[in-house]
């Protein structure tokens, strides 16, 4: 894809997740006031053909009103659906809307991606990747990384990955506080640290969070691969 796809919009008095074709794009999203929500890229998630965006939504408490409003922006900015809810309606539970994919605009995972079975095997290995990650990340070894992920966005080269962490420190959840959600028709496997939250997190030397990092796991040619 020559530019992303991306979602933008706001959410208001709820709190939940946005899903691309069952797959997480972000970690649990809180929004007890207006917030708005921009994820800059979910090329990864889309398929040929008919795609669905999805929230799953519950009531921020003590929240006077609610309301969702989530567009899917085309490569060239045009809207490709609008998820509107809480307008009359209370902004809750699973949510859908449905697009079609422009023309020529798909990614490899849906054809590259194994059908996994969730079971303690695939939740070993899902945890012994994360924790190879890990080890690559604090040895500052981004070729292995690269090597990793697959991806064919920024993050696929060393260069980029390293940039993006040099000026951070990785502070990784213990494994035991792990836990994975298999979604995307089965063949995506999302690693959470507690309440869905991003597991790889970045801070700066006082301590304060400068960004975290999901960890969505797909079996490409037998491996377990770090796809986003």
């Amino acid at each position: 894809m020559s530019r992303p796809v991306t979602i933008r919009g706001s959410m208001r008095g709820v709190e939940g997740m946005v899903l691309v074709n069952g797959v997480p794009v972000d970690a649990w999203i809180r929004a007890g006031v207006e917030r708005t929500v921009h994820l800059p890229d979910i090329s990864t998630w889309l398929r040929p053909g008919s795609n669905r965006l999805t929230t799953l939504l519950q009531q921020t408490r003590g929240a006077p009103s609610s309301a969702v409003n989530l567009v899917v922006e085309g490569p060239s900015g045009e809207a490709l659906t609008t998820l509107e809810v809480g307008r009359g309606d209370r902004a809750q539970g699973f949510q859908h809307a449905s697009f079609q994919l422009p023309h020529g605009l798909s990614t490899a995972l849906w054809t590259s991606a194994e059908s996994l079975t969730k079971n303690a095997s695939l939740d070993a290995e899902a945890r012994a990747v994360y924790e190879h990650a890990v080890a690559l990340i604090l040895s500052d070894d981004f070729p292995g990384l690269a090597r990793l992920r697959f991806d064919s966005g920024p993050l696929a080269s060393p260069i980029v990955l390293r940039e993006m962490v040099r000026s951070a420190v990785l502070v990784p959840t213990p494994t035991a506080q792990l836990h994975t959600e298999l979604g995307g028709d089965g063949r995506v496997l999302s690693v959470w640290r507690s309440h869905r939250s991003a597991p790889l997190e970045f801070v700066a030397r006082t301590g304060e969070t400068l960004f975290t990092m999901c960890f969505h796991l797909a079996r490409i040619d037998g491996q377990l691969r770090w796809v986003r």
